[in-house]
């Protein structure tokens, strides 16, 4: 900074603030990641015609079909997901991914165990439907967290 001032005055022109070339990055970055997440989450969605060729049972194929809205929300959150904690690495913002990834180690079995009791004990349906949801709301989660936290200023935190 001490040089950008001295070289301001030995020229006489005012200093031009550069563009802030990592935020541009970032944003790149992260459309990019969901251009990804969009372009899987319609390869998935093929994975009903695809079936087919893996088994012939209608029950697994009527299983497949059931899940199919979870995995393509899933995928299409994939990107986003990857390109923030892309993004975070980049910034160097370990400590927060730690915190994160270790709290969800602790949330995602607890999440898992609720649908088992669901079933065992309240007469609650579990079905791969079921599984699928629980996985969804923990890439629901962290790409909110991740792309919020990707999104905000570095010198603010």
């Amino acid at each position: 900074r001490r040089a950008a001032k001295r070289e301001a005055k030995a020229t006489g022109r005012p200093r031009v603030k550069a563009p802030d070339v990592l935020a541009q990055f970032s944003r790149q970055f992260l459309k990019a990641g969901a251009a990804f997440g969009l372009f899987t989450a319609l390869l998935a969605t093929s994975t009903p015609f695809l079936s087919g060729l893996m088994t012939t049972n209608a029950a697994v194929v009527s299983q497949i079909v059931g899940v199919m809205p979870h995995l393509a929300a899933i995928f299409a959150l994939h990107g986003l997901v990857m390109s923030a904690e892309g993004v975070l690495l980049g910034k160097e913002d370990v400590n927060y991914l730690g915190w994160m990834y270790g709290a969800f180690f602790f949330i995602m079995p607890a999440w898992m165990l609720r649908v088992k009791h669901g079933a065992l004990h309240l007469g609650k349906t579990a079905g791969l439907d079921s599984v699928w949801s629980v996985f969804l709301m923990y890439q629901l989660m962290r790409s909110v967290l991740w792309a919020g936290r990707a999104a905000m200023p570095t010198k603010d935190r």
